[in-house]
């Protein structure tokens, strides 16, 4: 039998997370941080809501899943069950 390594594995429910209000109608739950910045943040959009001005990111990856609704990208619409990657 294989024994699995388990070290270093983590958990988190984003529902167990409190979210802080970024802008009107969108908050963000940090769900995990590791090294060198890396992060996965839940964001949640009331309907109707946008981010103002230009949403801009740091250098590197993003994946995007939506989870309910439609998420607009500023071009595209993406449905509930939608995963982007967005190199």
């Amino acid at each position: 039998m294989n024994d699995v390594n388990f070290n270093g594995v983590t958990s988190t429910n984003w529902n167990d997370v409190k979210g802080t209000q970024v802008a009107p109608g969108i908050y963000k739950r940090s769900i995990w941080s590791g090294e060198k910045g890396k992060r996965a943040v839940v964001f949640e959009f009331e309907a109707g809501s946008k981010f103002p001005g230009v949403d801009a990111h740091l250098t590197g990856p993003e994946q995007i899943f939506v989870i309910s609704g439609v998420f607009n990208d500023g071009e595209n619409d993406h449905n509930e069950g939608s995963f982007i990657n967005n190199p």
